[in-house]
């Protein structure tokens, strides 16, 4: 499932879901990227887990988001093939 991104990102993205596979007690989704980066804000959005640009702030200020193994409160943090996001219970591997 796709969310509805702006045009402007959407037309830099073209980003797709590959299939969510169960690891070890978390789950992983690879998202898959035609740009050389994204960042931490438009991942969180673009899997749900905000809902507006507006809330990314807050959210990784209240939750534990792991980039690489270390903690990242920057929504504007460029995430680049092979990098890692840990978000609760989910593992987000840019492709």
């Amino acid at each position: 499932m796709l969310r509805k991104l702006s045009k402007r990102v959407e037309n830099n993205l073209k980003t797709w879901y590959n299939v969510s596979i169960l690891y070890g007690e978390k789950f992983m989704k690879k998202i898959k990227i035609s740009t050389e980066y994204i960042t931490l804000g438009q991942l969180l959005k673009l899997v749900g887990e905000i809902s507006q640009g507006s809330d990314v702030k807050e959210f990784l200020i209240a939750q534990k988001v792991l980039v690489n193994s270390q903690k990242e409160e920057r929504r504007g943090k460029k995430l680049r093939p092979h990098d890692e996001v840990v978000v609760g219970e989910h593992i987000y591997i840019i492709e």
